[in-house]
């Protein structure tokens, strides 16, 4: 007779557990996001854009920023990919906003080491991080605004994860993301 040990990796976690761990990352990530916004530094009026990224790298709030930032956006990716395994739609957008949301966290990491070698952007000359900011700025976090309209879409259409009120708000929320990312 053989005997079979579970091992962690084969313990299911119970759905209610995943979905309380769900839901305190993206309180977390909410409860962050906000302020690392309302602490990003307003670029100066630079003649150019990127000596206006140049002042927002050397304001003392570009660290705090992008480092709430990163927290944030690392428990968007956290809670989105916990419940990814939900069906149709649904679990695709999901998919998209964990993928997405470990993208701006990656940014948001990079975002912390900017004022290296940024001396150039000062005289209008790229670098390094002008490409990771353009890169960030027209692609990653666009995407991570659409996957946020499209969860707060198809989770409120099929009832599984949010109400009709949370319905607008996220799919207005994400969309805004969207479009003020692409103008930045």
């Amino acid at each position: 007779m053989s005997q079979h040990i579970q091992t962690a990796a084969e313990t299911p976690i119970p759905q209610r557990q995943r979905d309380v761990i769900s839901a305190w990352a993206l309180i977390v990530g909410a409860l962050l996001f906000l302020p690392s916004g309302i602490l990003h530094p307003e670029p100066s009026s630079g003649s150019t854009e990127l000596e206006r990224i140049y002042s927002m790298l050397v304001d003392p709030k570009w660290i705090p920023s992008a480092a709430l930032e990163l927290v944030a956006f690392v428990c968007f990716a956290l809670a989105f990919g916990r419940l990814a395994g939900m069906p149709g739609r649904l679990g695709q957008a999901l998919r998209l906003g964990s993928i997405s949301s470990a993208a701006v966290a990656v940014g948001a990491f990079l975002y912390l080491f900017g004022r290296i070698g940024a001396e150039p952007l000062s005289r209008d000359q790229g670098n390094w991080f002008s490409i990771v900011m353009y890169a960030t700025h027209l692609v990653v976090n666009p995407l991570w605004g659409l996957a946020v309209a499209a969860i707060a879409l198809f989770g409120g259409l099929s009832g599984l994860l949010v109400n009709r009120v949370t319905l607008v708000i996220g799919v207005v929320g994400g969309l805004a993301w969207m479009v003020s990312m692409l103008t930045a």
